[in-house]
Parts: structure tokens; C-alpha cells; sequence
């Protein structure tokens, strides 16, 4: 006989365990990414509103004279005296102007930061599709970037004296409290999924423990009809509800069949034997017969 080294409920309970654990891996991957995805959108819009306000405050007139180098004009104080009230209550990491330099790089023109401010000239940066399309006229923002000060995220918006674009206002907001959402929400997602899983693996045992609990049952019941020393008067009794219920009232209605073949067996067995034995006495009774008869012959041979 082959010795099974799985039983069915286990396989049942494995194959769920393993789509379990795979179902709570990809939710929990797939909320994570969601999650960051929309943080840093919204932070994108944030300083997309910030810095068309910034860019909306500074005067244009203003930053288009201030010149290279020049850190003493009026011009260069006013435009300064603009964006570092932004840069003191709007809680953004900096707050500047560039301009463009004609050869694909650009150039500081105002920069607000009290520790080490761009000097008007100085080099910013070669110009990305960004920048290129703020200076185009329309408010943007770049991809999460890091460097020596940290992870931000920049906005850049158009300046305008008249109808033309003079430089672009940009703001720097940091999303290191981005990395710590998410952290803090990976955490909650272990959480939640260690939770579900755990108590699916509880139903999952009790589950199994049923179909173990029914199988057994009707394979205690098969292997004593296959033994030859099964008891044909005792059922299954299973009141489960379920297919269960409806194999073990099969398998009684099989019980029942086997008795009354049995029993007709055993009638039809008394029958024979009685037949045999009646055949038993009336050759018996042919045999005296025919002893008779030959004893006869003998004597009417005697005689002849």
C-alpha cells in the first residue's frame, strides 16, 4: 500500500499559506510604492502653489537689474528682502532667482540663504527640460534629488518684467519627512500583514483540523469494509453541513446495501444447506436401495 507523506487537508493548507503569504507580500509592496507615490505628489504640488507665489511677490523690474557680482544695490536688496521673507515662514529649505545664460547653463541672480548664498552669477546649473520650460513660462517641479545637504525636491516658476521672462523663482523643500512616512508606514504594512497572516493561518489549522477530522472518519470506515472486519450495522455519523455530511450519508446508504446482500447471502447459504442435506439423505437412501437390490440379485442368482 502506498504510505501518502502529505495528506489533502495539509496540501489544502500549504497551497493557501504560500497564496496567503504572496497576496500580503504584493498588497503590502504595492501600498508602500502607492503611498510614497502620492507623498511625493503632493509635496510636487506644494511647491509648485509656493513658488508661483514667490515668483508672483518678486519684482521684475528689480532682478532684471540687478548685475553680476552686485551684492550692494537697492535692486539686489529688495529682490533679497522678498524671497527671505519666504525662506522664514514658509518652512522650505531655500528660497532663490537664476536666470539664464544663453549657452544651456544658468546663473544665480538672488539667493536668500544667510549661510552660503549664491553671489548674482555664480553657477547653478546646466538647464534641464525643467528649467527650460520655466523659463518658457510655465510652473514646474523636478524628480526627489540628493546631494551633500540632504533630499529635496525644486520648483521653478517664471519672473516676468512686462510680458517677458526674466529669471525664475526657485524653492527647495525637503522630503526627508517623506522617507520618514514611509518608513513609518512600512512598518504599519509588516504590522497589518503579520497580523493577517497570522490569523489566517489560524482559520487555515481550523479548517484543516475539519477536513481532517471528516476524512479520517470515512477512511477509518473504508478501511474496516477493506479489512473484511468491519461492523456493517454501525454508521458514520457526521452532521457537518457540508459535503461531508452528504459523502457519510452516501457511504451509509452503500453500508446498508452491503448488509442486505449480506443477509440475503446468509439465507440463501441456510437454504442451500438444507438443500444439500436433503440431498445427502436421498442418496443415502439410494444407496440402502441399492444394496437391497443387489442382495436380492444375489439370492435369485442362488437360486437360478
Amino acid at each position: 500500500m502506498h504510505v501518502r507523506k502529505f495528506s489533502m487537508s495539509l496540501k489544502i493548507v500549504l497551497m493557501i499559506v504560500v497564496l496567503l503569504l504572496v497576496s500580503d507580500i504584493v498588497i503590502g509592496v504595492l501600498v508602500y510604492h502607492r503611498t510614497k507615490d502620492t507623498l511625493v505628489t503632493q509635496i510636487k504640488d506644494n511647491a509648485k502653489h509656493l513658488d508661483s507665489c514667490v515668483a508672483a511677490s518678486v519684482d521684475g523690474e528689480a532682478i532684471a537689474k540687478v548685475q553680476d557680482g552686485d551684492t550692494e544695490s537697492e535692486e539686489y536688496k529688495k529682490v533679497l528682502s522678498e524671497l527671505s521673507l519666504y525662506l522664514e515662514n514658509s518652512g522650505v529649505e531655500y528660497v532663490y532667482t537664476v536666470k539664464d545664460l544663453g549657452d544651456g547653463t544658468s546663473a544665480f541672480v538672488v539667493d536668500s540663504d544667510p549661510e552660503e548664498p549664491g553671489l548674482p552669477g555664480d553657477e547653478y546649473e546646466e538647464i534641464s527640460d525643467e528649467i527650460k520650460e520655466a523659463f518658457e513660462g510655465k510652473t514646474t517641479t523636478g524628480d526627489p534629488y540628493t546631494d551633500k545637504w540632504g533630499t529635496h525636491i525644486s520648483a521653478y516658476s517664471p519672473i516676468y518684467a512686462g510680458d517677458s521672462v526674466v529669471a525664475l523663482a526657485v524653492v527647495d523643500l525637503s522630503v526627508n519627512w517623506i522617507n520618514e512616512q514611509t518608513k513609518d508606514i512600512a512598518i504599519l504594512i509588516v504590522i497589518v500583514c503579520s497580523i493577517t497572516f497570522v490569523v489566517g493561518i489560524i482559520f487555515l489549522l481550523l479548517i484543516s483540523r475539519s477536513l481532517h477530522s471528516g476524512f479520517s472518519k470515512l477512511n477509518t470506515k473504508v478501511a474496516e469494509l477493506s479489512n473484511g472486519d468491519g461492523d456493517l450495522t454501525k454508521e458514520i455519523d457526521t452532521h457537518t453541513g457540508d459535503e461531508f455530511e452528504t459523502i457519510g450519508g452516501n457511504v451509509n446508504e452503500l453500508l446498508r446495501y452491503i448488509r442486505e446482500i449480506m443477509l440475503s447471502i446468509h439465507d440463501s447459504s441456510d437454504s442451500l444447506k438444507n438443500v444439500s442435506q436433503q440431498i445427502k439423505e436421498n442418496i443415502n437412501d439410494a444407496g440402502s436401495s441399492a444394496e437391497g437390490i443387489s442382495n436380492k440379485m444375489q439370492t435369485l442368482t442362488a437360486t437360478m
